[in-house]
């Protein structure tokens, strides 16, 4: 997905979190997904981000960024990776949640802050050869888990359209796009972050779901 220009959500201090998988909504993914993901499903785990974990997230967004390459915006988004610092602080604030694979190594990673309110999913990355394994539909979960447990009403993002993985990816976790008239103060200013960091504003879209 799109990222958060640096600088953009606050990250406080945050509690260490564990996982309360039972209590996150129940997404189904699309019919034709279904046998594979029931296979690969288990070879994953999802868990919050180790000290260990951190050195080895850069290369999982550089992975990502490569996708955007057939869209001319690969170099804007490598331009936008977090810093060794930015990755240390939000796995100390526990808002910093890996895919691991069968050897607990880091295969995708998302990241949130909160905005307005509302926990805002800055960044999901998974390397493209463990797609469409059902990985990123659980990274959002987690997302989801975390929100609930502290009572924030609903979740943001923001994304680039015109991109078959991203807008139908997300639709189907519940989420829906958020009209301009609705944005808050937090995505105004972010929006604007995005355009002076290079995305196009016309190809960025603001989702939101109820949690």
């Amino acid at each position: 997905m799109g990222r958060a220009p640096r600088g953009i959500g606050s990250l406080g201090a945050g509690s260490r979190v564990t996982s309360r998988a039972k209590r996150l909504p129940t997404i189904l993914p699309p019919e034709k997904d279904r046998p594979m993901l029931s296979r690969y499903r288990s070879s994953y785990r999802i868990r919050a981000a180790r000290r260990q974990d951190l050195h080895l997230l850069p290369a999982i967004e550089r992975a990502a960024a490569s996708r955007f390459s057939g869209h001319g915006l690969a170099r804007t988004y490598a331009s936008l990776a977090m810093t060794a610092e930015q990755f240390e602080g939000r796995q100390h604030a526990g808002r910093l949640w890996i895919a691991a694979d069968p050897r607990d190594r880091p295969v995708g990673f998302a990241t949130w802050s909160i905005l307005d309110g509302l926990v805002h999913l800055d960044e999901l990355d998974v390397v493209p050869r463990h797609g469409r394994r059902g990985v990123g539909s659980d990274l959002v979960r987690a997302a989801f888990g975390w929100a609930r447990q502290r009572s924030r009403p609903g979740i943001t993002l923001s994304t680039t359209d015109g991109v078959e993985w991203n807008v139908p990816f997300y639709s189907r976790q519940g989420f829906r796009v958020l009209p301009e008239r609705a944005y808050t103060e937090g995505l105004r200013r972010l929006r604007q972050a995005e355009a002076a960091a290079g995305l196009p504003p016309a190809l960025r879209l603001i989702m939101h779901r109820s949690v």
